[in-house]
């Protein structure tokens, strides 16, 4: 049994923790009555960072510029991929000289391009002196244009050595193709280094259904091609061309191209493939 002298113990080392944490208190309270005075987070210095060097000479290496994602694209243009974002075949198909899909192609990231417009690179085929890269398009009723920008970094025309057609059906159901000219306005231009020419045609009647823009790279260097735009007269005036397409008959290997893109096209859709003739 506790005694009072047990209780009164047990009570005071009860009590001991709190009544130190008040004695404390108390003496931070009443040890000064003056107004502390906050320390600054920062202090003013007088020693120069960079240690007295001068900035570096010459000209900035890089500059940051301006870009809107699309450029000047407008906005009914009929292409499936005009951005370059499939370069799988569902938008854009590479094609070597066997007529066999290849990886000879790839979205070029450049500072400025005509109209601020994306751009792709095709690559020659080291073995062949043709390369091809086909696009799809969905075909527009009445009066259209078709213009593409063709580009090359080695100080020649572009156009001299490449080429670009749009391959169709038209209303009276047979396969044509009609060649995008070369433009002398607007005159060729230079940009950081890379000669840009445009091409553009005028057809009174496009193709119906899906077409397909085929581009052809026969010189040594890479050529550079911008979005490709194709859209009804009517809906973008300022894109009319001074070119009046005419239709012809397929040539061989744009015959073999367009089989190539439409067989590509049912295997994507899961459909079987066309009995070989």
């Amino acid at each position: 049994m506790k005694t009072k002298r047990d209780r009164s113990l047990s009570l005071l080392r009860t009590s001991a923790p709190w009544l130190s944490c008040a004695a404390l208190l108390a003496m931070t309270s009443c040890g000064t009555d003056e107004q502390l005075n906050p320390v600054p987070l920062t202090t003013t210095s007088t020693s120069d960072p960079d240690g007295g060097a001068g900035g570096d000479a010459g000209a900035a290496l890089r500059s940051l510029v301006d870009r809107k994602l699309f450029g000047t694209m407008p906005l009914g243009n009929r292409f499936h991929d005009p951005g370059f974002t499939m370069l799988d075949g569902s938008g854009w198909m590479p094609i070597d000289y066997t007529y066999e899909v290849i990886n000879q192609i790839a979205r070029a990231h450049l500072a400025r391009t005509p109209g601020g417009q994306p751009a792709l690179r095709l690559w020659p085929p080291p073995s062949h002196p043709e390369a091809t890269v086909v696009g799809e398009a969905k075909g527009a009723a009445g009066p259209i244009v078709v213009s593409v920008w063709f580009g090359r970094a080695d100080g020649q025309d572009p156009a001299i050595d490449s080429g670009a057609t749009l391959i169709g059906l038209f209303l009276d159901g047979t396969p044509s193709g009609v060649d995008i000219a070369l433009d002398t306005d607007p005159a060729p231009i230079t940009l950081d280094g890379m000669r840009w020419q445009r091409l553009s045609t005028q057809l009174d009647d496009g193709p119906v259904g899906f077409s397909y823009f085929r581009v052809v790279n026969r010189g040594d260097y890479p050529l550079v091609l911008t979005s490709p735009i194709l859209v009804p007269v009517d809906a973008q005036r300022d894109l009319a061309s001074s070119h009046q397409g005419r239709r012809r008959p397929l040539r061989k290997a744009e015959a073999r191209a367009l089989t190539a893109a439409t067989e590509r096209k049912r295997r994507q859709l899961g459909l079987p493939d066309q009995p070989k003739r």
